[in-house]
């Protein structure tokens, strides 16, 4: 299996497209990392592909959950789901929860200000 191979599976695993230009992202971070999609996938590589596939994932919950046109309906997987498995990765693999900062500011933004004259 190659690299490009076990990232799509990745993606068809949570129910997402493979989209190219993600995989082309991807594979734009395991090359400055010394790696290619090219090459059969081994053991070495796998904490580095799994790292490069979550940070990816922030960009896939911006696509819309459906499309359809002239017939045909595409749905991906449901948004919450995509969430709980990036945030379960970004704990296991040690890497920063994006997610989790943005939902940080946007919390302080609700939180009224109170002011003591």
């Amino acid at each position: 299996m190659l690299v490009q191979d076990y990232i799509r599976e990745k993606f068809l695993l949570l129910g997402l497209p493979a989209v190219e230009s993600l995989i082309f992202e991807i594979g734009a971070i395991l090359c400055e990392q010394g790696f290619s999609l090219e090459e059969p996938m081994t053991h070495k590589q796998v904490k580095a592909v799994k790292i490069a596939f979550v940070q990816q994932l922030p960009a896939v919950l911006l696509a819309p959950q459906s499309i359809s046109e002239l017939g045909v309906s595409i749905t991906m997987a449901k948004r919450e789901d995509v969430i709980s498995y990036y945030r379960q990765q970004c704990k296991t693999l040690g890497i920063k929860d994006e997610l989790g900062e943005v939902e940080a500011q946007e919390e302080a933004k609700k939180k009224p200000l109170i002011r003591v004259l």
